[in-house]
């Protein structure tokens, strides 16, 4: 910028990275370029184990001596800073492939405007750990990246500081501003969290900049200590919020950036729905005039008004439905609600059953219940509480309603959102679940209640593609100037062209402590600066930070003061300090781009050659990594990896095809899918029996037992194989088991079923997370119905086996045959009935009569299966653990830990 001003250390001219601050203050700064385009050598670019001397070429110093590892290893962090580009984290694993006895154990990434923070925690084993650190310094100067070294401590080395220990559980707290972020928010939020004892483990920013979108999302993942009150939490937050012009949604976290869909929405009418007061609109339209409310509660309001309507006709609740104005994105909001599997019910004390139940037909919720009034058999209203008991809608009998509609929904009443004006929360209200404050007169759409839920501007856009013409409504269909989320304001480059200095600050600190952002922010709360964007990240204890900031000083005031206040109280918190000005825009894109997920998951762990090879071809076609997600558990090595992703979307299909080939080369398995709404709104999964959810093949265990297992053996082999027709090969092998005493021969067969491994936290996840599950077999209705009922399935298809009135088998099946076609006519039965589309059904199966029903589903997933299936299918899990199936649906360990502990529990 012009002029000459005083600059702290750490300063960079024309976007250039400075020198270096002392490494004793916790502070360090990217090194300038060298002559060829590598970076120059600095204090702090990496680190020495003991007293050995330093690399060639690189000046370094020892952050601590290494610990040992999990596992007796050699432990260290290697934190690598720079400009972001495709290939970065690519190279750094090419070097780690090269070392075999190496464990990767974790990997973490912030983007920052094209700023790239990238760490990796491994263990070098009993490889040399001067060779590595040397290798990936090299690695670095050719990609133009800065590395830094570190390696954990098992305790702090300051008694005072209170490190983020392993805690009793987390929320999630989703912020939506109306307007800009700002130093005061992100500090106000900071100490609300330090103030009820929870520790920041991750903040993401939605910020739809390359569209000029003016709403920004903040989400923050904070763990917090057994005996958490959300509710002054939550207080805290929304005055924080209220402030700022934003609001804010909390609630626990449960693996998912979205609330579980076996989850009950409970909307307002009045003011939420409809963004009018409807007792008010009946009166106005009555000429009655409305009551004087002040001084009382909400619901003597609502009785007054229905008293002042006494003795008009009742016809006037028809000319109200009749011209019921709905509140922008309610159409919109209810329909994809609906068909993500969500339960919806409009529960209000301010309109009329009769309209409550239009706003029901027209919004297509499952549930209305309101307020009665009395009519009197000449139509007229009595200005009394109608029903049986003549019983006011208050907050009483409000909360009874709910918690019945749950009980009889089967939905944990933690898992019932409320959605109103509840400025300050009454004691009922606070029995429920996780609420959200709307108000159509302040927020004018409803689609903020999606955005606070956890949606994403693309994924509310393509939610109204997929639902907007069912529900008659599009995004532009409120008046302009409504504050859509979607709304558009200034673009980013015309924030490029606004006055005012552009910083980008990087923090990383080795402990992530409680009130550290707070304490770090503190001093810069009050000034007027604009946060353009922000990311956190916390791996094994470290935090690392980005904030990239947009500060326009009075005349006369050091443009750099804020940077300097900032150092040093990050200097107080031990962490390192750098920044860069007048940042350059992010690397450029090719426009048609797929934004994808790469899960990769191989047992024990992921070796070092397979991610090598993936990231490499991934280079290759042009990929851009967003971000990275260990999906396995507290285990020490990763087994599980999500790579999310963008690639232009011409190179999708040819990607697909190579990381097929590397699962097979690797025994491992990888999946390339679209990262959209599709993936998340997923709700019915459909298991094959045979060899899928149980080990065995029935028929085999059946023949096993009645003496002909060898005849049956050959036909079941050859008919999986698709060698013969299915229907024949089923009456062959049903007919050898004629004369078996049927109850002695189930009991036995019952008796010896084994369960595939990982099939009963698979399925108990799943069904805590709402989806609905079946078994389709082409075996047998008495053990279809016997898994069914042990793994907590919803439905059960099978062939029906004929018993004679002597209980002994008759060598016959009755009832239509459980053929590869029927299977999918099933599937999309079922589909039917749950009333979702077949793109949101998974199916998982085995053998060549499960083609089809792989087919039909939207995720098809062959599971150890055949060859010729594997070939049909779109995904492959070819590890023997179905478990393994939650890293592809999205879901990580976290999720599964949770209903092992409720189990204990």
């Amino acid at each position: 910028m012009g002029g000459s001003p005083t600059v702290p250390n750490g300063h960079a001219e024309e976007g250039e990275p400075n020198g270096v601050a002392e490494q004793e203050n916790g502070v360090t700064h990217a090194p300038p370029a060298a002559e060829d385009g590598a970076p120059a050598a600095e204090d702090g670019a990496g680190a020495s184990v003991g007293n050995s001397p330093a690399v060639e070429g690189e000046q370094v110093v020892s952050r601590s001596s290494p610990s040992l590892g999990p596992c007796g290893g050699s432990t260290m962090c290697c934190i690598a800073t720079g400009r972001d580009a495709v290939g970065i984290t690519s190279g750094f694993v090419a070097v780690l492939s090269k070392y075999p006895e190496l464990t990767i154990i974790d990997m973490a990434q912030v983007n920052v405007n094209g700023s790239l923070l990238l760490s990796f925690m491994v263990d070098a084993g009993r490889g040399s750990a001067m060779n590595l650190m040397k290798d990936l310094l090299l690695q670095a100067q050719l990609l133009k990246m800065k590395l830094e070294f570190r390696f954990p401590l098992s305790q702090s080395n300051d008694d005072s500081v209170e490190l983020a220990r392993p805690r009793d559980g987390q929320l999630i707290v989703r912020v939506s501003t109306e307007g800009k972020v700002t130093l005061k928010l992100l500090h106000e939020l900071a100490a609300a969290f330090q103030e009820h004892n929870c520790n920041i483990m991750e903040v993401k920013h939605e910020r739809e900049g390359a569209t000029g979108l003016r709403h920004a999302v903040l989400q923050y993942r904070v763990a917090y200590l057994d005996g958490l009150e959300i509710d002054p939490l939550y207080a805290l937050l929304q005055k924080s919020c209220w402030e700022e012009n934003a609001e804010v949604f909390v609630r626990r976290f449960d693996d998912l950036s979205k609330p579980k869909r076996h989850s009950l929405v409970v909307l307002g009418c009045s003011d939420v729905v409809v963004p009018y007061d409807i007792l008010d609109k009946i009166l106005e339209k009555a000429g009655v005039q409305c009551p004087d409310s002040g001084g009382v509660s909400p619901w003597h309001a609502v009785k007054k008004k229905i008293a002042a309507l006494k003795g008009v006709n009742v016809s006037v609740l028809d000319e109200v439905a009749d011209n019921l104005q709905y509140t922008p994105g309610a159409k919109l909001v209810c329909a994809s609600l609906k068909a993500l599997g969500f339960k919806v019910a409009l529960i209000t004390g301010s309109a009329p059953t009769r309209i409550a139940n239009r706003v029901k037909k027209d919004l297509g919720v499952d549930y209305a219940i309101a307020q009665q009034v009395a009519v009197d058999e000449d139509g007229l209203m009595t200005g009394e509480i109608g029903g049986a008991l003549g019983q006011l809608m208050d907050e009483f009998r409000k909360v009874d309603m709910i918690h019945l509609l749950a009980d009889r929904e089967q939905i944990n009443p933690m898992d019932i959102i409320t959605v109103g004006g509840y400025e300050v929360p009454d004691d009922t209200v606070k029995m429920l679940g996780p609420r959200i404050y709307f108000n159509a007169a302040k927020h004018r759409n409803l689609c903020k209640v999606l955005q606070l839920m956890g949606f994403t501007i693309p994924e509310i856009s393509e939610l109204q593609r997929l639902h907007g013409r069912r529900a008659g409504e599009s995004l532009s269909a409120a008046p302009s100037g409504s504050n859509l989320p979607y709304t558009e304001s200034e673009s980013d480059s015309e924030s490029k062209e606004k006055p005012g200095h552009r910083f980008l600050v990087r923090l990383v600190g080795s402990e992530n402590t409680k009130g550290q952002m707070a304490r770090i922010l503190g001093p810069v709360a009050a000034v007027e600066a604009e946060v353009l964007t922000v990311d956190h990240s916390t791996m094994h204890s470290m935090c690392v930070m980005g904030i990239e900031i947009l500060y326009d000083p009075p005349a006369g005031q050091d443009p750099y003061w804020p940077l300097k206040e900032m150092m040093f109280a990050a200097k107080v918190e031990k962490f390192e300090f750098e920044f860069l000005e007048d940042v350059s825009l992010p690397m450029q894109l090719p426009l048609a781009m797929s934004n994808c997920t790469v899960t990769m998951v191989a047992l024990p762990s992921l070796p070092s050659q397979l991610m090598r090879s993936v990231l490499q071809v991934c280079v290759e076609h042009q990929v851009n990594i967003r971000a990275l997600e260990r999906l396995s558990g507290e285990a020490y090595a990763m087994a599980a990896l999500a790579v999310s992703c963008s690639l232009p979307s011409a190179n999708v299909d040819s990607l697909k095809g190579t990381l097929l080939r590397y699962s097979q080369e690797f025994s491992a398995d990888i999946a390339l899918q679209n990262d959209d709404v599709h993936r998340w709104s997923r709700r019915v999964i459909v298991f094959d029996m045979d060899s899928t959810l149980i080990q065995q093949e029935v028929i085999d265990e059946l023949a096993a037992y009645a003496g002909v297992e060898e005849k049956v053996k050959a036909i079941t082999e050859a008919a999986m194989a698709g060698e013969i027709d299915f229907h024949e090969s089923l009456r062959q092998r049903v007919s050898l088991l004629a004369g078996a005493d049927s109850k002695e021969l189930f009991a036995k067969v019952k008796a010896n079923l084994q369960l595939t491994p990982g099939a009963e936290i698979l399925c108990s996840t799943l069904k805590r997370h709402g989806f609905k599950m079946a078994v389709i077999s082409g075996g047998f209705s008495v053990f279809a119905r016997h898994v069914k009922q042990l793994l907590g399935l919803d439905y059960a298809f099978a062939n029906e086996l004929e018993v004679d009135a002597q209980g002994l088998l008759t060598g016959r099946t009755i009832g239509p045959v459980v053929t590869p076609s029927r299977k999918r006519n099933l599937v999309s039965m079922i589909a039917e009935v749950e009333e979702c589309d077949l793109e949101q059904v998974i199916a998982v199966g085995d053998g060549a009569n499960d083609i089809p029903m792989l087919s039909t589903a939207g995720l098809g997933v062959a599971f150890c299966a055949k060859p010729k299936v594997q070939a049909a299918a779109n995904f492959r899990v070819n590890h023997c653990d179905l478990s393994t199936l939650m890293y592809l649906i999205g879901l990580s360990d976290a999720a599964s830990e949770q209903v092992r502990q409720k189990k204990q529990a």
